[in-house]
């Protein structure tokens, strides 16, 4: 059983503090669910949003985002669902600067409880990078473990552990078992990038179909999120953003819902088609 205890920060200081002393009990094992149900976090993530990440991107980047009012569609949806409060942020990805232009541009009521996957033997190796990534994206800890295609899970599409980003899905990877559902069903949402790993070419990928097929299992709604801007801004294989201030665009989409008789595989080609819609991208093959 996870001993997770996480306590009411006096101030933004503490809570870093208290975030790295509890890291050792982020177990790659044995997340610790009530640590992402946890209004203490909640809140002190708010004001690292507040205070750091959207000031940074704000810095770094010149962003507009278009499609906010389609938030409270998404919030209506996932209250009418049978696990009020989920849904699955589904986005393009061509840079590591992906997640945290997610986390900070999205509306603060989609992001407050959004959590995503990161590599254990990556991001949990070191206790400070550890607690700092697990609150600044609400990471859970993914063990890195290879397996052949023909033996995805219903799960496929989950945070890839072997990118060292933090919310990069794969079918070829073997997650923690069920812990994005066991997530979903507490009401928490997710953040899958389907591609599972950033495009080198910029144009939309393949699309592996985990988040369609959880969401279809949970009848959850899913919310797509096109991003343009950021490879230019922080190409493959950069270690930093380029200096100024580079125009980004984020482009929400309307929530889509499974629909009856739909394939998993059907879903996800209309969630591809959705994304490539809104930033007019080009598709690989």
């Amino acid at each position: 059983m996870s001993n997770f205890r996480f306590q009411e920060p006096k101030s933004l200081t503490a809570g870093l503090r208290n975030a790295v002393e509890n890291v050792d009990k982020l177990n790659p094992e044995e997340p610790a669910l009530p640590a992402y149900l946890s209004a203490p976090r909640r809140r002190l993530r708010a004001a690292v949003r507040r205070f750091c990440t959207s000031p940074l991107i704000n810095l770094l980047l010149s962003p507009e985002v278009y499609g906010k009012q389609y938030g409270e569609e998404l919030l209506q949806l996932s209250a009418a669902s049978p696990f009020p409060g989920a849904y699955i942020v589904v986005a393009n990805h061509s840079s590591h600067l992906d997640a945290p232009m997610l986390f900070a541009l999205l509306p603060s009521e989609i992001t407050a409880r959004l959590a995503t996957g990161a590599a254990a033997d990556y991001f949990y190796k070191n206790r400070v990078v550890a607690a700092l990534t697990s609150l600044f994206f609400n990471t859970y800890p993914v063990k890195r473990h290879r397996q052949p295609e023909n033996l995805a899970t219903p799960n496929s599409g989950a945070p890839n552990p072997a990118s060292p980003n933090p919310a990069a899905p794969s079918d070829a990877n073997k997650k923690i078992p069920g812990f994005s559902e066991q997530l979903l069903r507490a009401g928490v949402p997710i953040l899958l990038f389907p591609e599972g790993t950033r495009s080198r070419s910029g144009k939309l990928g393949e699309f592996h179909s985990g988040a369609a097929a959880l969401a279809q299992q949970l009848e959850i709604p899913i919310l797509p999120v096109a991003m343009r801007g950021g490879r230019d801004a922080m190409p493959v294989g950069a270690k930093f953003p380029k200096l100024g201030k580079n125009p980004v665009e984020m482009h929400i989409g309307q929530p889509l819902l499974g629909q009856p008789g739909e394939t998993a595989t059907d879903f996800t080609a209309r969630l591809k088609e959705a994304i490539a819609t809104l930033i007019g991208a080009d598709i690989e093959g």
